[in-house]
């Protein structure tokens, strides 16, 4: 499985740790094996283009159970951050007030757009 976002962010690196998938199945944490990013800091345009994706439980990766769901996935419903990505670091890798965020435009899951659910504010 091969998935691509284009995401705003604030941050020249992606603090992305997994994705949360809703799946004819129900919900679904995939991760990654490789990473490929390109970030503009003039448009704040992060995007990134995983592969060798695979279902992770917290313990195991199930490669076989990605392929199996790739066209059974109905939406992103959140990227999960990493722990540390709380704040923005800034050239001299020090910590700024400016929290950090990473909220997807656009995903694709083998070249198919997926909607991405959007939290209503309250």
């Amino acid at each position: 499985m091969r998935i691509e976002f284009a995401c705003e962010t604030n941050a020249e690196d992606p603090y992305v740790n997994t994705a949360v998938f809703r799946t004819k199945r129900g919900d679904v944490v995939i991760d990654r094996c490789v990473t490929h990013y390109t970030y503009d800091p003039d448009d704040r345009r992060l995007e990134m283009d995983w592969h060798g994706c695979y279902v992770w439980d917290g313990k195991t990766e199930d490669y076989d159970m990605a392929d199996q769901l790739a066209d059974e996935i109905l939406a992103l419903v959140r990227l999960e951050l990493e722990d540390d990505a709380d704040f923005v670091l800034n050239e001299e890798e020090s910590c700024t007030e400016e929290p950090y965020y990473c909220e997807p435009l656009v995903c694709l899951v083998d070249s198919r757009e997926v909607p991405i659910l959007r939290e209503e504010a309250v």
